[in-house]
C-alpha cells in the first residue's frame, strides 16, 4: 500500500481556559507512561539494531493540555492550501489535482515538511511524538490498545482494508 499517512494538527493556545476552536477537540495533559508496556510477537528477536525495543524503557512523562483537530485532514482541506499557497501537492495527485471523488478522504503522500507548512497556513502547529502517543494511547493505562487488551475488531477502527481508506469521519465515533 506504499508510505500513506495521514496527519492530525494541533493548536497551541490555553486549553484550560478556552473552548476549542471549530473542528478541535482539547486534549487534557496529564502524566502517562511512554514507551511500550507489553511484548510484541517478535520481541526476542536477535537482530541490530532490534526496532521492537525502541519504545523502551517506559517512562513517565508529563504533556501540557492542547488542543487537536478532531479528524483527519482531508485532501479538501489540503487542496485548498495547495491552492492558496502555491505549495507543492502530494505527488500522488496526478496534474497537481486532488483525486476527483475523493475530496473527503484524508490526505496522503505528504512529508513531514509539508504537514508542517499546512499547519502553518492554518495558524496550527504538529502534535510533539510525546503529545501524539498520549492521545493514541486512549485512557486505559498500559494497555495494548486505547480499547484495552482484547484483539482490533472492526468496530474499532477502519484499519486493514483491500479497497484502500475511507472517508473521514464516515465511521461511527465510539
Amino acid at each position: 500500500m506504499g508510505s500513506a499517512r495521514t496527519f492530525f494538527f494541533i493548536l497551541f493556545l490555553s486549553p484550560l481556559f478556552a473552548a476549542p476552536p471549530p473542528g478541535m477537540v482539547s486534549i487534557p495533559g496529564g502524566e502517562y507512561s511512554r514507551g511500550r508496556t507489553f511484548k510484541w510477537p517478535d520481541y526476542d528477536v536477535k537482530w541490530y539494531p532490534n526496532p521492537a525495543k525502541d519504545d523502551l524503557p517506559v517512562h513517565k512523562i508529563i504533556v501540557d493540555s492542547f488542543f487537536m483537530d478532531e479528524a483527519e485532514v482531508t485532501n479538501q482541506r489540503y487542496s485548498a492550501f495547495v491552492n492558496a499557497t502555491g505549495h507543492r501537492a502530494p505527488y500522488n495527485w496526478r496534474d497537481a489535482k486532488m483525486p476527483e471523488g475523493k475530496e473527503q478522504y484524508p490526505v496522503v503522500d505528504v512529508s513531514w515538511d509539508d504537514a508542517t507548512e499546512f499547519c502553518k497556513w492554518e495558524g496550527k502547529r504538529l502534535p510533539t511524538e510525546a503529545e501524539w502517543e498520549h492521545v493514541a494511547r486512549g485512557t486505559v493505562e498500559g494497555a495494548m490498545y486505547p480499547w484495552g487488551d482484547r484483539k482490533i475488531a472492526s468496530t474499532d477502527a477502519v484499519y486493514n482494508l483491500v479497497d484502500g481508506a475511507r472517508p473521514v469521519c464516515s465511521k461511527t465515533k465510539s
